[in-house]
């Protein structure tokens, strides 16, 4: 098997790419509705995507949420790998890719002068494992509803080496 290769969207195609797969897991696999599924934070120019390529298929994808009024927060969301990519590290490459991001372009300087960037997320319950293998903090107090599906926020604190 081929290497991992996850790269910043920066066209139609790749955006679509990511779209359709999104598609697939949430809406064909998980029955997510299409109306929820894509939403205005898509095409917000304060919206980052990343796609996830393996073998030559766009595999993976993610989402990078950030708010100028926030500094040093953003919010992962939308994170999607194929099925037949589960388990390969997919996951893991887009998780890191859209960490290395927001800590390039969103991080700011506490008073020890180290940048860091605080990097929320609304996790399914399913997927909380995974969440947790790659260094989020899971809030175990609160669940809720979100599509139809359980989630609970996690939380991890990106900083520079």
């Amino acid at each position: 098997m081929s290497a991992v290769e996850v790269r910043r969207v920066t066209d139609e195609d790749d955006l679509a790419a990511a779209f359709a797969l999104r598609t697939e897991v949430f809406v064909v696999e998980q029955h997510v509705p299409p109306e929820e599924e894509l939403d205005a934070a898509d095409t917000s120019p304060t919206t980052t995507h990343v796609v996830a390529e393996l073998d030559g298929a766009v595999v993976g994808t993610g989402r990078l949420l950030t708010d100028p009024a926030h500094p040093g927060e953003v919010h992962i969301g939308r994170v999607a790998v194929a099925r037949r990519a589960r388990g390969t590290g997919v996951g893991e490459a887009v998780m890191a890719a859209l960490e290395e991001i927001a800590l390039a372009e969103h991080a700011v300087a506490g008073a020890d002068g180290v940048r860091r960037v605080r990097v929320e997320l609304s996790a399914q319950e399913q997927a909380l494992g995974f969440y947790r293998r790659v260094g989020y903090a899971v809030d175990e107090a609160r669940r809720y509803l979100d599509a139809g599906i359980w989630h609970r926020d996690a939380v991890k604190v990106v900083a520079e080496r």
